[in-house]
């Protein structure tokens, strides 16, 4: 065989050997980390107030799984529109947020951790506002391996600026209300308008048939929707605060009838269009029993087309 052949094959064997080997020494000093989960979602954000150092609104945990010490440096980053959940907006500040530790030294089979705290604004035009940030944690090994962390931290802001106007008054026994209808339905719903559910020919309607004086109070559902308010084709709304009473409290006299106003606004973005959403209005008579409580269901099915 020709011996240039022969000295080319050694050499790409060679070759190949010492990658398989480099390979190997990568592989037995890979970085073995669990970082925070995938969504670090901190609610209930009131305006205008830190957390304070001895009052963190949420945490940040490294844990260290591998066989050798780890340094992770860590901060808060812009969220890059792709990254975007849908019902979050970028949180127009970074410092909305921010870490107490930004750098953790961990040794093996062990966690470290930071407090993460939370100062907004008294803007009330926040109220009941999504925002995201990221966070990313750039860990390296004294054998030179690196990885990066990254998890999505999302801030839900209180839908109202302090506590309620009015509270539940207990014991005082059953309630004969109506609500009408039950159910609404909204197609082809325009984004970026602010839009009074009326306007959409759409009015919620109160009957007080009771013989006293009723408040009810309107909270929209934020959780997961329970069985009996699925719907197939739609899902929860990713940010149920698009619709907002016009007042949190309803107030109807003796054997009257009161109306439940609500604007309805979503964003005019892309990841918007053509969606089926359900929203829940949970309403509360406050003098009665929480047995008493009923649910508004509200479906939309946003426009498929940017507006002209």
């Amino acid at each position: 065989m020709d011996r240039e052949v022969v000295g080319a094959r050694r050499a790409a064997w060679a070759t190949l050997m010492f990658a398989l080997l480099w390979s190997a020494r990568d592989e037995a000093h890979a970085l073995a980390l669990r970082g925070p989960s995938a969504d670090m979602r901190i609610s209930s954000i009131p305006l205008g107030r830190a957390s304070g150092a001895g009052r963190p609104m949420g945490k940040v945990t490294v844990a260290n799984t591998g066989d050798e010490p780890v340094e992770v440096v860590m901060r808060l980053a812009a969220t890059r529109p792709v990254e975007l959940k849908d019902g979050y907006e970028p949180a127009p500040e970074l410092s909305w947020a921010r870490l107490t530790r930004t750098r953790l030294k961990i040794p093996p089979g062990a966690e470290g951790e930071s407090p993460l705290l939370v100062a907004l604004p008294p803007d009330r035009s926040l109220l009941g506002g999504q925002y995201q940030l990221e966070w990313i944690g750039e860990a390296s090994a004294p054998s030179g391996a690196r990885l990066e962390l990254r998890s999505r931290v999302l801030l839900d802001v209180v839908p109202e600026d302090g506590a309620p106007a009015q509270v539940r008054r207990a014991g005082q026994g059953a309630l004969n209300f109506a609500l009408s209808p039950p159910e609404g339905r909204l197609e082809k719903v325009p984004l970026g308008r602010k839009k009074d559910l009326r306007e959409l020919g759409l009015k919620v309607k109160l009957e007080n048939m009771d013989q006293r004086a009723v408040s009810f109070r309107l909270s929209l559902s934020i959780d997961t929707l329970d069985n009996k308010n699925h719907e197939e084709g739609f899902e929860p709304a990713p940010n149920p605060h698009f619709l907002k009473p016009a007042s949190p409290v309803v107030s109807v006299g003796p054997d009257s009838v009161g109306e439940a106003r609500f604007f309805l606004q979503i964003p005019d973005e892309r990841r918007y269009r053509g969606r089926s959403w359900i929203f829940v209005v949970h309403v509360e008579p406050l003098e009665a029993d929480e047995a008493a409580a009923k649910d508004f269901r509200l479906l939309v099915r946003t426009q498929q087309e940017a507006a002209m």
